[in-house]
């Protein structure tokens, strides 16, 4: 299958077109920039001059013409990565594989019929990374989710190698929320929300979704219930696909009014809305998007008047003899704070369906927790 590939006029051949982008990616090679600070000069140089006609292919019709009309397929997109990455002083290999929604590739007997696209592997002193051009959010180890499979083939030159696409990066989420009443008597707080990896770029791609950013905020309000103010948000364009999201809210359901009670689920709008297992069996197995730690701390500021008369029970689960999946929920009170740490850990891409019940049982434990309730109580006097 290798040879096959690599001698193919639209593949292998395709990517011996060293000439291609020569200039530019020399100019880049004799940069002082550090090797990953290159690559990501070079990825945003293809990504400059060819942009994705959002058709996926292994195939690679042909390079020099994408260029010349400034977009091309998967398959061009990615190839002027390729020589534009060896160009610039790197080792570049084609990684081919299936995409998620076409099936998982067999592990056996993969044929060239089985795969239909192919990202990147490039090689620095100290680590392998993975790129794919055709998105503009894309970085170091970051990939469209539908190439985060578990079984892709790299093609060296006369050998080729098994890779776990779906573990090569590092994707979180980490959020802290501060929670008061405010003069009125609402709940109101900031939150700081820190995005990475996976998670930095499936939320870009919903960011992008909306006309501009007023929208994009509208749309937040309406889901969250909730009024936003002073909302920032820093997309850098550097090495690492990170960014962090700061706003200020108020949840005008929530008030304190005359109440001598007051209840809500310290997560707030971050709690999960519905457990994602509720149908009793499955045939095939369970994907998660990609791996990810999700955390959450909540800090809330009782208001005068009120103690908290209960707070949720702090709980630890594990799924898999392997902890495939972790979940750690920590719940803290003072005379004048409650504090909640909140950990979802998923270690892996995909569960299989034997384990279904167990994991449902999981998530159905998890479900519960998040849905605990702190009650404030008016001291009376």
């Amino acid at each position: 299958m290798d040879f096959t590939l690599n001698e193919s006029e639209r593949f292998g051949a395709e990517l011996k077109k060293r000439s291609l982008l020569k200039n530019e990616a020399t100019e880049i090679r004799n940069s002082s920039k550090s090797d990953e600070e290159k690559i990501i000069a070079v990825l945003n140089l293809v990504r400059d001059k060819i942009k994705w006609n959002e058709i996926s292919t292994l195939s690679i019709n042909n390079v020099s013409k994408a260029l010349k009309d400034g977009k091309g397929t998967s398959g061009e997109v990615n190839a002027a990565l390729l020589i534009a990455l060896q160009n610039a002083g790197f080792e570049a290999f084609p990684v081919v594989l299936s995409l998620r929604s076409a099936g998982r590739l067999p592990i056996t007997y993969p044929s060239i019929d089985n795969l239909n696209y192919f990202v990147v592997r490039v090689a620095t002193a100290s680590k392998i990374i993975y790129l794919d051009a055709t998105r503009d959010y894309c970085g170091i180890n970051v990939l469209p989710v539908g190439c985060l499979v578990e079984k892709a083939i790299t093609l060296f030159a006369n050998d080729f190698e098994w890779v776990d696409l779906t573990s090569i990066g590092s994707n979180s989420e980490m959020t802290n929320i501060i929670v008061n009443f405010n003069e009125d008597g609402f709940l109101s707080g900031q939150k700081n929300k820190f995005y990475s990896g996976e998670c930095a770029y499936s939320f870009r791609n919903s960011y992008k979704k909306a006309k501009n950013e007023e929208e994009f905020i509208q749309e937040q309000e309406t889901e969250l219930h909730a009024t936003i103010s002073s909302y920032k948000i820093d997309f850098k364009n550097d090495i690492k696909l990170s960014f962090t999201e700061n706003y200020n809210f108020i949840i005008n359901e929530m008030e304190l009014a005359d109440n001598d009670y007051i209840s809500f689920p310290p997560l707030l709008f971050e709690a999960m809305t519905a457990n994602p297992f509720k149908v009793e069996t499955r045939d095939l197995p369970v994907e998660f998007s990609y791996p990810q730690d999700e955390r959450i701390n909540v800090f809330i500021n009782i208001p005068d008047g009120y103690t908290a008369e209960e707070i949720p029970q702090s709980a630890k689960y594990i799924f898999g003899e392997n902890k495939e999946i972790e979940f750690y929920f920590i719940a803290q009170k003072t005379e004048s704070t409650v504090q909640i740490s909140y950990r979802m850990n998923i270690n892996t891409s995909i569960i299989s369906a034997l384990d279904y019940q167990a994991l449902r049982d999981f998530m159905s434990k998890v479900f519960a927790k998040c849905q605990d309730v702190i009650i404030l109580k008016k001291i009376k006097i």
